[in-house]
């Protein structure tokens, strides 16, 4: 696991902003090299200052990965 860092640099919080829409937190932290806590916190923290960057990702439930692998096997 990552050692924490104490602050992101701006260009780690700008990084974050760009990965939010193709990556899991856990993806972010990794390639940023920290905890996924700290990712978590600063997304609390960007959504407070501009509430349309990194918005809430929609839950996944059995039936939407069903669904995709349903999808999986019809393209294959």
């Amino acid at each position: 696991m990552a050692k924490p860092k104490h602050r992101l640099t701006p260009a780690e919080i700008a990084k974050i902003v760009e990965l939010w829409e193709t990556k899991s937190i856990e993806e972010i932290a990794e390639e940023l090299g920290v905890v996924p806590n700290t990712i978590r916190k600063m997304v609390e923290t960007i959504r407070k200052v501009d509430p349309d960057k990194c918005p809430p990702k929609p839950r996944r439930n059995r039936e939407d990965a069903v669904r995709e692998a349903l999808d999986l096997l019809a393209a294959a």
